[in-house]
């Protein structure tokens, strides 16, 4: 994938904000909570911005920012609490990298979301994954840590 056809860093930074946010959401609603579809459409429509330049986005945790398709996001379009967070939550539990394919949608960012919520905080990437299986969502995928993602340590 060129540089020129991966999705911009706004397009970017906004999936990530958005991924933040429904992650909070989806801690605290349930899914048919008015606010937590709202967070949803958001997180949707974020989404399918970032896939509408490419065939897959990544997000991938480094060792103190995120990554997409392996260019780092620039935390202060994003919002620092964000970056912490998705990058906290994503290393602890082991995922190297969210993969979002076309034909992610609302329904792979609800699973996503409610799989990360519902866990116990020391369930990693085989729970999460057995999670998204359950819930059968389809264009998101989790890699593991030992994935060779962008920023770690060699």
């Amino acid at each position: 994938m060129s540089p020129a056809t991966r999705p911009g860093p706004l397009a970017g930074a906004e999936l990530a904000r958005s991924l933040f946010v429904l992650f909070k959401a989806a801690a605290v609603y349930s899914r048919d909570n008015e606010g937590y579809r709202a967070h949803a459409a958001e997180a949707r429509d974020a989404l399918a911005a970032a896939l509408a330049e490419d065939d897959e986005v990544r997000l991938e945790p480094g060792e103190e920012s995120l990554f997409l398709n392996g260019r780092p996001l620039d935390a202060r379009g994003l919002g620092e609490a964000a970056v912490r967070f998705l990058t906290r939550e994503l290393t602890r539990r082991g995922v190297g990298a969210v993969v979002f394919t076309r034909g992610a949608g609302e329904r792979a960012l609800d699973a996503l979301a409610y799989a990360f919520a519902g866990a116990s905080r020391d369930a990693g990437v085989d729970a999460l994954r057995a999670a998204l299986q359950k819930e059968r969502a389809v264009g998101v995928a989790l890699l593991t840590a030992s994935y060779d993602a962008p920023g770690a340590a060699a």
